[in-house]
């Protein structure tokens, strides 16, 4: 009997600490994503959409739809889509279950995401280092940005992209409601242009 309760204890302790590991991976990734978001802006205007369902225990982890550079929209959303089309195809075939393929489909597409926006930043100017990561079935690659310089200046570590993501998630969030999930962000936002501390155009 005790042997028993003990497995059972140590199971569900194993599930609380996935749990836990699962939280702070989609709280780092909403959290890191809106800085990006935030960097970006400062060149371009940005149409995201908050998710379907509101998440209660983690932050949002909000879908870029449009990027408009000087009145030319590229559809972020369409092209993330296409990107990631052949590995759902090719995770469905290897015999998973529809509902962990589409999981799977859209942590790709914020892995695509990640890559693309920092590009993007690369084009501007600025350098950022990430650290590899791997998810529990080691599967998808996640970038976590460790520092960012802008033209050979250290402008943010760790610390500091998690406090100015965490209030640029916030407010991205203030600006939708359950009835209009999408929003606008007009280029050089300036709420946004005071949580980055800084104005880089």
């Amino acid at each position: 009997m005790e042997a028993t309760s003990s497995k059972k204890k140590i199971t569900m302790e194993k599930k609380r600490k996935h749990t836990l590991d699962s939280r702070y991976i989609k709280n780092k990734k909403a959290i890191q994503l809106s800085y990006l978001i935030g960097l970006v802006n400062q060149f371009c205007t940005i149409t995201y959409e908050r998710p379907r369902k509101k998440a209660s225990t983690t932050r949002q982890l909000f879908h870029v739809k449009i990027l408009n550079f000087n009145n030319e929209n590229f559809e972020i959303g369409e092209y993330l889509n296409k990107q990631c089309l052949k590995y759902y195809d090719e995770v469905i075939a290897s015999g998973l279950s529809k509902k962990n393929a589409t999981r799977r489909f859209e942590d790709e597409k914020i892995v695509i995401l990640f890559d693309l926006l920092i590009d993007i930043l690369f084009e501007y100017g600025f350098i950022i280092f990430t650290s590899k990561m791997r998810n529990k079935v080691n599967k998808s690659k996640i970038d976590f940005i460790e520092e960012v310089y802008y033209r050979s200046t250290l402008i943010a570590n760790e610390k500091e992209i998690s406090i100015q993501g965490t209030l640029i998630n916030d407010y991205l969030f203030s600006k939708t409601n359950i009835t209009h999930r999408e929003f606008t962000l007009q280029q050089k936002d300036k709420v946004v242009i005071q949580f980055i501390e800084k104005n880089y155009l």
